[in-house]
């Protein structure tokens, strides 16, 4: 039997109910912004990648075909495309692109290209992706055609 004057807890009360939830929400909302903030890091990683795996696609088609491969380079449209653009990649919006050519072979309207021949040369150069103090480079050698990604 309870004393007079003391107080039967059978439960919560409304406020630890409150707390409770309020907790759980501030929680939950961490973790949304922290899943957020990995799935854009990986979505971004993803397609650096898919640049450089592009890039040695059509060098490794050039030799095993036999002819020249060109990949275009678009910088208007954020894409590199094969030559009539049935295969490309886009690259991230938040990257600032720039290209360099062996002969600065950029030409109006901001499209350049890689041309990458049988004999495993290529025209070479390099495209830069920049993003505050980050800066992402793929260098084309022109004499061996390999691909250099170098992150600074």
């Amino acid at each position: 039997m309870p004393r007079t004057g003391s107080r039967l807890e059978d439960g919560f009360s409304l406020v630890e109910v409150l707390v409770a939830l309020a907790i759980l929400a501030l929680m939950a909302n961490l973790a949304i912004g922290s899943f957020a903030a990995v799935a854009s890091a990986t979505k971004r990683h993803s397609a650096l990648s898919h640049i450089e795996r592009f890039l040695v696609e059509a060098r490794n088609e050039a030799q095993q075909r036999g002819k020249p491969v060109i990949v275009e380079v678009l910088l208007d449209r954020r894409r590199l495309q094969s030559k009539g653009g049935e295969r490309y990649v886009d690259i991230p919006i938040e990257y600032n692109l720039s290209f360099e050519g062996a002969g600065g072979q950029i030409s109006s309207g901001g499209h350049a290209s890689f041309e990458f021949f049988r004999d495993g040369t290529s025209t070479g150069g390099t495209l830069a992706l920049s993003a505050g103090n980050t800066v992402i480079e793929y260098k084309v050698s022109w004499l061996t055609s390999v691909i250099d990604v170098v992150q600074e």
